[in-house]
């Protein structure tokens, strides 16, 4: 197993003292902007790892724009924060341990935000306040380990209850529809699949189709996570859907074009098919709802948003994979890529009916999270594009700007194995709906850590 620390993962110490702490000419300097009376003077002690490519830590004031950068061979000076922003840049070394420097600063009383931005994305946001003129000492803890790929299943219960207890958070939440949330800890993988792993899966395919979004399986590369966020443990179901529907009124896009959806037997569209009558397919309230486009899934998580006043929203394509393969840098979730467990982990190939399962039929990956291999695909945000592994950005990436299909992950019921493993993909038009498509939700988190909130 792997592990390392965040770039979010830093110790801040904030110890403030009169101004007249500062030296003559600091104090000289300061007078001549007239803010004798207003400034405090700040040290700040962060860790940042220098194994990481770049790192900027940012502390906003009320003011215009100074940089300081970040120098790891030596301490950092005394600086005057007059501005809004404090800039360190840490570049590859063979240092494998974090760095730990200390950055004075003066700074104005009241609240202040210190950002962490991790190669141009912010990873946190930490507030802070400045007390009028009196001695105050601030801490806040070092967040837990992330979680880089590959690592067991005892690693990433234990990621997740570290992760938990640093967000004030429960690693399985209940939202207003009792619907469970894992908690998903940041990290980092290696998403897509090898160069000889496509040449094995398109081989021996005769469909050109399969072999497209196969080849676009690649090439591998490395993806950071850097925000934990909380994933429906099963897909959506149809009860869950139907109380969108009795809530809002709201229209699928089968209904509201007229063409209405696709049956499953036999496998036409018809105007009468919609997400909640499907010939030929069994269905179950406590099932995947399918028939729902990406649009329907959408606004479903739109409504949930200001039904609990929380932002839930469709994983990205990088979000998914991540959370699918829990610790697994194999094809498929489970351990050492034994086929012999998919049976026991995924509902596919119409073995068990010609029809998707109750969700949690089977058993959970790693994280919690059930039915991430078959039973229904699932939509993602992202648009899709062919060659988008290639520019693909590091740090959360959210797929192309514009596309003509959307991403879809997981397979489903009547996928073959190959069409199941976790970098998988397929793709469907925004208002696309069929049989073996339904969704799941994710739930970001939106409020400090636990230390702070106190």
């Amino acid at each position: 197993m792997s592990k390392g620390r965040a770039l979010a993962d830093f110790g801040l110490h904030l110890f403030a003292v009169p101004l007249e702490s500062l030296d003559l000419m600091t104090n000289l300097w300061l007078s001549s902007f007239g803010l004798w009376t207003t400034l405090l003077f700040v040290s700040l002690t962060i860790v940042i790892p220098t194994r990481s490519s770049a790192a900027e830590i940012k502390i906003e004031l009320p003011h215009t724009v100074f940089t300081f950068p970040y120098q790891p061979a030596q301490e950092a000076k005394p600086a005057i924060l007059l501005d809004n922003l404090v800039t360190f840049e840490v570049n590859d070394g063979a240092a494998r341990q974090p760095e730990q420097r200390r950055l004075d600063l003066a700074v104005g009383e009241g609240s202040h935000t210190l950002k962490v931005i991790r190669e141009k994305h912010e990873v946190m946001a930490i507030r802070f306040n400045v007390g009028p003129g009196a001695k105050q000492f601030v801490r806040i803890s070092h967040s837990p380990d992330e979680a880089i790929v590959p690592f067991e299943e005892d690693v990433a219960q234990q990621l997740q209850a570290e992760w938990a207890q640093y967000l004030g958070v429960d690693t399985e939440e209940f939202n207003s529809l009792d619907m469970p949330l894992m908690l998903v800890p940041p990290g980092e993988f290696t998403m897509g699949t090898s160069p000889e792993d496509i040449k094995e899966f398109t081989q021996n395919e005769a469909n050109p189709y399969w072999v497209k979004y196969c080849t676009s399986e690649g090439p591998q590369h490395r993806v950071v996570i850097s925000r934990p966020f909380l994933l429906s443990a099963f897909e959506v179901t149809r009860e869950e859907f139907r109380e969108f529907i009795k809530a809002t009124g709201y229209q699928t896009d089968a209904e509201r074009d007229g063409k209405g959806g696709y049956g499953w037997n036999p496998w036409r569209q018809s105007p009468e098919v919609t997400w909640d009558l499907i010939p030929g397919l069994k269905q179950k309230e406590a099932g995947p709802v399918v028939n729902v486009s990406w649009n329907d899934a959408v606004a479903y998580c739109k409504w949930l948003s200001k039904v609990e006043q929380q932002t839930y929203r469709l994983p990205t394509e990088a979000e998914w994979e991540y959370a699918c393969r829990a610790g697994s840098a194999g094809k498929w979730s489970f351990p050492n890529d034994d086929l012999n467990l998919l049976s026991t982990h995924s509902v596919f190939g119409y073995h068990d009916g010609a029809s998707p399962h109750l969700v949690g039929h089977k058993l959970p990956n790693a994280f919690g999270l059930f039915d991430m291999h078959g039973n229904v695909y699932e939509w993602c945000n992202d648009w899709y594009s062919e060659d988008y592994y290639q520019q693909s950005p590091t740090v959360d990436p959210v797929g192309p700007a514009q596309g003509e299909y959307r991403v879809m992950r997981g397979g489903s019921f009547g996928a073959i194995p190959k069409n199941l493993r976790n970098a998988h993909r397929n793709v469907l038009e925004s208002t696309g709906r069929t049989p073996l498509v339904g969704f799941r939700v994710l739930r970001e988190i939106e409020h400090a850590p636990q230390e702070l909130r106190k």
